[in-house]
């Protein structure tokens, strides 16, 4: 089975389940860094006690134009390497995707439109509203994302060996 995540502090989970998919979000909280760190550990670990043999985390991409601090990079790249190390741990593979290589399939587009002010809410909203389209329920933006993680890891491993054209733009060339 396929565990998918969207890291931070506000984690948003998606796994296959026997009724579909099981979403939730769970929050990293701690006094310090470190703790933040090992309720993430914690976390995983529960997370992994199932049978889960790939996890597929969403790549964590600063956003671009956005200052952001040294402390949040820190406690983002942070919960990565723990996730990761966890995973290690108790032998599942780790897969990375960057949010355009998932939101493309499932939200159809992998960036807002120009001329939207907040492209980052916008992308949140949309997989919200693609969520619910699907018939997902999910409480949130973190759930909502995890929730199309997991979708492309599916389509990702039903498309698996599948014959493919290389070059598909020069058909009839």
């Amino acid at each position: 089975m396929l565990l998918a995540i969207d890291p931070g502090r506000s984690l948003g989970f998606a796994s296959e389940h026997s009724r579909g998919i099981k979403t939730g979000v769970q929050s990293l909280t701690g006094s310090s860094e470190g703790a933040v760190f090992l309720a993430a550990r914690q976390w995983m670990r529960e997370a992994l006690m199932g049978p889960i043999h790939e996890v597929i985390l969403e790549a964590p991409i600063l956003p671009h134009g956005k200052t952001v601090s040294i402390a949040s990079r820190l406690v983002l790249f942070g919960i990565r390497a723990h996730l990761i190390a966890v995973a290690h741990e108790r032998n599942v593979s780790v897969t990375e995707v960057e949010p355009a290589k998932w939101r493309k399939p499932f939200l159809g587009c992998a960036r807002a439109p120009r001329g939207v002010k907040d492209g980052r809410a916008w992308l949140k909203a949309r997989a919200l509203e693609e969520c619910r389209l699907r018939g997902f329920d999910v409480s949130g933006p973190d759930e909502a994302e995890a929730a199309g993680i997991l979708v492309w890891a599916q389509g990702r491993r039903s498309n698996h060996g599948q014959q493919r054209d290389l070059f598909p733009d020069r058909l009839g060339a």
